[in-house]
C-alpha cells in the first residue's frame, strides 16, 4: 500500500477536527460564563463585604480585602497578558476560573485577605487580554474588527491584484455554486476565519445553496445533503489545506475526482482554494474584519 493510500484511509473522521457551529456556540458559552464570574468578582463582594465582616470578624482588616485585590490585578495584570500571548488564553482562562472556586472558601478575614488576591487573576488573566485583543483586533492597523477593505490601502498594488482575483473566482468561476460554496465554506473552518465563515452569496439562495449546506460543512464526509461532486470538492478543499503533497500523489482521489469533474473544473476548483486558503490566513492571521458579516451582492 503506497503512503498516499494509507494516509487517506487510516482517518475517516479527519474532517471531525473542523469547528462545527455547535461547538462555536459551546465555545461562546463558556466565554460568557467566564464573563458572568469576572463580573460577580467585580460587584458582589463590594455589596456583600459589610455582612461578611460581620460573620468572620475582624473589621480592622477590611479595607485590605479591597486593597489586596487591587494591588495582585496591578502586578499580575501584564504578566498574564504575556503569557497569554506566549501560550494561548485557554491555558489562562483556565487556572483563573480554578483560583476564583478556591478563593471562595475563607475561615477568618485575613484568609479572604489572601484568598481575595487570587480572584484577580480571574480579571487580569481573561478580561483585560480579552479587551486587549479586542482593541488591537487588526495587527496592521487601527481598523474596526467589522472593516474588511481598510487595510488593503496598506498595500493597494497588491491588495487591487487580489481584488482582481477575488472577483474572478466569485464571478468567472465555471464551478456550480454549491460545490464553489462547500469547498469555501470547508477551507473557512480550516483556517478559523470568522468573516470567511460568515460570508454569504447574494445569488446563492437561487442555485439551492441553503444555511444547511454551511452548517454541516464540518460533516461532509458523512452528511448526506451533499452530491458526490460536492463532497469530492469539500475533499479536494480539507487536504488542500492540511496535506497537499499527500493529496499530490493520491491516484485514487484522482480517479474518483475524474468521473465528476473536467479539467477545467479542476483548474478552477484548485485556483479557488488557492485563494480562499490564502487570503483566509491573511484576515486570520492579521485579525482583520472578524467580526464582519459579509454578502456578495446579486449579480442577477
Amino acid at each position: 500500500m503506497t503512503r498516499a493510500q494509507t494516509t487517506a484511509t487510516a482517518d475517516p473522521e479527519a474532517g471531525s477536527a473542523l469547528v462545527s457551529p455547535q461547538r462555536r456556540n459551546l465555545f461562546f458559552l463558556a466565554i460568557v460564563l467566564g464573563m458572568l464570574l469576572a463580573a460577580l468578582d467585580q460587584t458582589i463582594v463590594a455589596t456583600a463585604l459589610p455582612t461578611i465582616v460581620a460573620d468572620l470578624g475582624g473589621a480592622g482588616h477590611q479595607s485590605w480585602v479591597v486593597t489586596s485585590y487591587l494591588l495582585a490585578s496591578a502586578i499580575i495584570t501584564a504578566l498574564v497578558g504575556r503569557l497569554g500571548d506566549l501560550f494561548g488564553r485557554k491555558l489562562i482562562f483556565q487556572p483563573a476560573v480554578t483560583f476564583f472556586v478556591i478563593a471562595g472558601s475563607s475561615p477568618n478575614l485575613i484568609g479572604m485577605t489572601i484568598n481575595r488576591s487570587c480572584p484577580s487573576l480571574l480579571h487580569s488573566g481573561f478580561v483585560w487580554p480579552l479587551r486587549a485583543y479586542h482593541l488591537a483586533m487588526s495587527r496592521i492597523g487601527t481598523f474596526p474588527d467589522d472593516d474588511l477593505a481598510g487595510w488593503i490601502l496598506k498595500s493597494p498594488e497588491l491588495g487591487g491584484a487580489i481584488g482582481a482575483f477575488s472577483n474572478a473566482v466569485y464571478n468567472r468561476s465555471r464551478l456550480p455554486m454549491r460545490t464553489r460554496e462547500l469547498a469555501r465554506m470547508v477551507i473557512a473552518y480550516s483556517n478559523e476565519c470568522e468573516v470567511c465563515v460568515n460570508t454569504r452569496d447574494g445569488d446563492g439562495p437561487a442555485a439551492g445553496v441553503d444555511e444547511e449546506l454551511y452548517d454541516h460543512a464540518p460533516e461532509w464526509r458523512t452528511w448526506p445533503g451533499y452530491s458526490e461532486q460536492e463532497r469530492l470538492a469539500a475533499e479536494f478543499a480539507y487536504r488542500f489545506a492540511t496535506e497537499h503533497t499527500v493529496l499530490r500523489d493520491d491516484e485514487d482521489f484522482w480517479t474518483r475526482c475524474s468521473e465528476h469533474f473536467s479539467e477545467e473544473l479542476l483548474a478552477d476548483l484548485a485556483l479557488s482554494c488557492a485563494l480562499w486558503l490564502g487570503m483566509g490566513r491573511v484576515l486570520r492571521t492579521l485579525d482583520i474584519a472578524q467580526s464582519c458579516k459579509l454578502t456578495l451582492p446579486s449579480r442577477v
